[in-house]
């Protein structure tokens, strides 16, 4: 209103001042129209700011209401309360509230797919005192998607270790229907289990960052893919498809068995290391071989203490090998390899080697031993006896002791 006022107060005075003047009428009018447009588009910019500028009420309109889903809401769980067994038969989470402690039979046994089950930091105790008491968890039946995590499975602290406890950590039913698949175990810790740790069968089936040790007088864990995972027992330590960065130590018997195994160290009676192929392994034997590969091995590190060699593989690709009583390292054709040994060959190699050296410390034994073709290859022998064997030398090179290579047969300076 004020600014209306103040409009109307400054056209009137503009038109006293354009009467006085010598402007004509029409030009008059024109003055005028102009000062009134300009004071309507002022008048209307400034009703415009005011209004925006105006304020609601201050008072808030009450607490916020909650936006997102609780958990529960989200995967609705289980809680289960009870301290001795207890079976899951429908699809769902459930998860513990304690320790449960088993006297005898299974713990918790898994009759349905669709299930996971959160152990949620507690454990399942066995008190058992008669032997193979059982599982801590049985999956019967061929069921799918089943998930175990986080908890451990171990004998009640104070029960004397005299062959009492679970018989299987983790277990199948086995026979008809067949084995259970898709099942998932994660971040369990495992011990003092008699037979096994966690057996999971040939189907399809996972186990990531677990722990077996102590007991496992058949095998620590079976599983089709076994991951950062480390088992320390008596029997098989893994064994599975596929395991990748994992730690397998057995006293009696393999340290790992598996189709592909990458990244791991295996250490058994036996065979540190057993698999179709093996790359940036570790494998170490008391009277096996160290890293025993049916095909290629790549970059992996044997050794065996008994008369096998401390790697063996149908192709050896930058592979070291040591030997005690067996040769350091055997394969059909090797490349950039070494291998060394206290009694016997450094390197056996029937088809070629490229790039390899052989030493042996034993004057009867030979430091490379090449059936075929030893291609820019070095050979020694502590003893002064054959450093360097085979049909065909190029550019060979010998480091203590003597070559036998056919005259005819050495190339490129090969002595």
């Amino acid at each position: 209103m004020l600014l209306c006022e103040v409009a109307g107060r400054q056209l009137r005075y503009e038109a006293r001042v354009i009467e006085s003047s010598t402007t004509s009428r029409d030009e008059t009018k024109v003055h005028c129209v102009k000062s009134l447009a300009s004071i309507l588009l002022i008048t209307t910019y400034w009703s415009l700011v005011t209004s925006s500028s105006a304020q609601g009420p201050l008072t808030p309109p009450g607490a916020p209401a909650p936006t997102m889903k609780t958990l529960p809401q989200v995967e609705p769980r289980t809680a289960i309360t009870n301290a001795g067994s207890f079976t899951i038969s429908a699809p769902g989470s459930y998860y513990l509230t304690t320790n449960l402690t088993i006297t005898a039979a299974d713990g918790i046994t898994i009759t349905c797919s669709n299930v996971t089950l959160d152990l949620n930091g507690f454990a399942i105790l066995s008190t058992t005192s008669a032997p193979f008491g059982g599982s801590a968890v049985l999956l019967a039946g061929k069921n799918r998607q089943i998930r175990i995590l986080n908890g451990s499975i171990r004998r009640q602290k104070g029960i004397v270790d005299s062959g009492n406890g679970f018989a299987v950590g983790i277990n199948y039913t086995g026979g008809e229907p067949g084995e259970p698949e898709e099942v998932l175990v994660t971040d369990v810790s495992v011990s003092d289990c008699i037979s096994a740790g966690i057996q999971l069968g040939s189907g399809i089936s996972a186990v990531e960052s677990c722990s077996v040790e102590g007991g496992g007088s058949s095998v620590g864990v079976l599983a089709s893919r076994v991951s950062k995972t480390i088992s320390i027992v008596s029997g098989l330590a893994i064994f599975g498809t596929i395991v990748t960065e994992c730690r397998g130590i057995s006293t009696n018997s393999e340290g790992i068995s598996a189709g592909v195994v990458q990244n791991c160290f295996g250490s058994g009676l036996n065979n540190g290391i057993y698999a179709n192929t093996a790359e940036n392994c570790i494998g170490s034997s008391q009277s096996g071989i160290g890293v025993n590969v049916n095909y290629s091995a790549s970059d992996c590190v044997g050794t065996s203490q008994g008369v096998y060699p401390g790697v063996k593989a149908a192709n050896a690709i930058n592979c070291k090998g040591t030997g005690i009583f067996g040769a350091g390292l055997s394969a059909e054709t090797a490349m950039n390899c070494t291998g060394t040994s206290t009694t016997s060959n450094g390197i056996e190699c029937v088809i070629t080697a490229t790039g390899c050296y052989g030493y042996t410390s034993a004057s009867n034994a030979i430091g490379l031993s090449v059936v075929g073709t030893a291609n820019a290859c070095g050979g020694g022998n502590a003893g002064g006896g054959t450093a360097i064997k085979a049909a065909i030398g190029i550019g060979c090179t010998t480091y203590g002791g003597t070559n036998n290579i056919p005259p005819a047969n050495k190339f490129l300076g090969t002595p």
